[in-house]
C-alpha cells in the first residue's frame, strides 16, 4: 500500500494505493468544531443530498442513474471525534478494469452531482422527501433509548462533558429537528460547503498522478452548488 497526500489546494487530497480490493472508494469529509446545534441538521442534510440531485430531481431518476452505474453505493454518515465534527459521503465502484473505461471519471460525475450539486433551487432545498427523512430522523431519535448500552454511555459522556463537544447526541435532537425547513437546511449546506475544513480521500488500485489530475479538474464544480 502508498499513499500521498496533495496539500495547497482548497482541500487536501489523499490517495491511497492497494491491490487489494476490486473497487475504488472516494470519501469526501467536511470537518469543524463540533456544536451541538449542527449534528440535528447535519443528519437530515446528508439523508436528504442522497435521495436526489439537482440532475437527478427525482428518487426514481437518482435510483436509475445508480443502477446504470454499476449499482455505486453512496452513503452519509456523521460522526464526532474529539472536537470535531466529521460529515462523510462515502461512494464504491467497481474499478475500472472490472467494469468499463474511464468509469473513475463517470461514477465521480455523480458523485460531484451529489455533493456540489444538491437539488436546490431558489436557495431552498426542492426535495418532497424532508418531512420523510424528518419523520425517520425522528423516530431514530426517539428509539436509541431502547439499546441501553449506547443509551448508558450517551448519558454518561453527557454528564461528564457538560458543554463540551464530548457531550453531543451524534443521533440528533428532537427540538433542532421541529424546526428544519427546506430554506434553512439550505442554509446548511451553504455553510459546509463554504466554511468546512475539506479531506477527500481515494482508495484503489490507481494511478496517483492520472486521478490527482482528474480530481483537481473537478475544483471549480465544488463550489456551484450554492449559488
Amino acid at each position: 500500500m502508498n499513499y500521498r497526500k496533495i496539500e495547497g489546494l482548497s482541500y487536501n487530497l489523499h490517495i491511497i494505493k492497494t491491490d487489494k480490493f476490486r473497487t475504488t472508494t472516494i470519501e469526501v469529509a467536511f470537518l469543524r468544531y463540533a456544536n451541538k446545534e449542527d449534528i440535528t441538521k447535519r443528519n437530515v442534510l446528508t439523508d436528504i443530498m442522497l435521495h436526489s440531485t439537482l440532475s437527478y430531481n427525482t428518487k426514481r431518476k437518482f435510483l436509475i442513474e445508480i443502477q446504470n452505474l454499476y449499482n455505486i453505493g453512496g452513503r452519509g454518515s456523521n460522526s464526532i471525534i474529539g472536537n470535531t465534527l466529521i460529515t462523510g459521503f462515502t461512494f464504491t465502484f467497481l474499478d475500472d478494469k472490472y467494469s468499463e473505461k474511464d468509469f473513475f471519471n463517470k461514477a465521480l460525475d455523480l458523485i460531484v452531482e451529489v455533493i456540489f450539486n444538491p437539488n436546490i433551487k431558489n436557495f431552498k432545498f426542492n426535495d418532497s422527501y424532508l418531512d420523510i427523512i424528518k419523520r425517520k430522523t425522528e423516530d431514530s431519535i426517539i428509539s436509541f433509548k431502547d439499546n441501553k448500552v449506547r443509551y448508558t454511555l450517551i448519558r454518561m459522556l453527557e454528564e461528564l462533558g457538560t458543554n463540551t463537544p464530548i457531550a453531543i447526541r451524534p443521533i440528533g435532537y428532537i427540538e433542532d429537528l421541529e424546526v428544519i425547513n427546506n430554506s434553512n437546511l439550505y442554509d446548511t449546506y451553504k455553510d459546509m460547503i463554504t466554511k468546512d475544513k475539506i479531506d477527500i480521500f481515494v482508495v484503489g488500485d490507481i494511478d496517483f498522478d492520472n486521478i490527482k489530475n482528474i480530481i483537481i479538474n473537478y475544483q471549480e464544480n465544488m463550489v456551484y452548488g450554492i449559488s
